[in-house]
């Protein structure tokens, strides 16, 4: 078995983009982007900021918790501008796997960010930090998701019955996928 390697979230680079941690200049364009905007936070399913307040006193925590050399968070930037968020956002040691979780301002979507930004990231904590499985999920009908994982090399494994509620309280299916560190791009 071989030896995890936690070295935090430093900066990425990709053909277009910066992967980088957030800072608290960060919070307009976070909550512009994505968390006060109702038709990305649906997908997500979380509830929408109702003013940058919120938004500045989360991104705040993350920025307290890269202390730690276990937390890996990356603000996905494109030309300086903040467009997206990738996150492990769930790991296991013994076990050596994480998942993550990711999202795109809307204004981004369709132009291949998510995948590129997904591909760094999983190369990443594969292949450096020592990760051998990382998962993903998406809720049944986010097609759009589902597409990037399968362009990025993810497995279909499965769907979970009515694993989760959404916003409104109804049970919907999760879809599951994943990577395993020889089957990296």
């Amino acid at each position: 078995m071989k030896e995890m390697k936690h070295t935090g979230t430093r900066a990425l680079y990709t053909e277009r983009l910066l992967l980088r941690p957030y800072c608290a200049d960060d919070a307009q364009a976070v909550f512009d982007g994505w968390m006060g905007v109702r038709e990305v936070c649906a997908r997500l399913n979380w509830q929408e900021h109702q003013d940058v307040s919120v938004t500045r006193r989360l991104i705040d925590m993350w920025v307290e918790s890269y202390q730690s050399p276990t937390v890996y968070h990356w603000c996905i930037t494109r030309a300086g501008e903040v467009v997206g968020d990738i996150m492990v956002c769930k790991w296991n040691q013994d076990d050596q796997w994480c998942e993550l979780g990711y999202c795109v301002a809307q204004q981004y979507w369709g132009q291949g960010i998510a995948g590129e930004a997904l591909l760094c990231v999983c190369r990443y904590l594969l292949q450096e930090v020592g990760f051998h499985r990382i998962q993903l999920r998406h809720a049944a009908g986010n097609d759009a998701s589902a597409r990037v994982m399968k362009k990025c090399g993810f497995h279909y494994e499965g769907t979970l019955r009515h694993a989760k509620r959404n916003r409104q309280g109804e049970w919907q299916d999760i879809c599951c996928y994943s990577l395993l560190d020889e089957e990296i791009k």
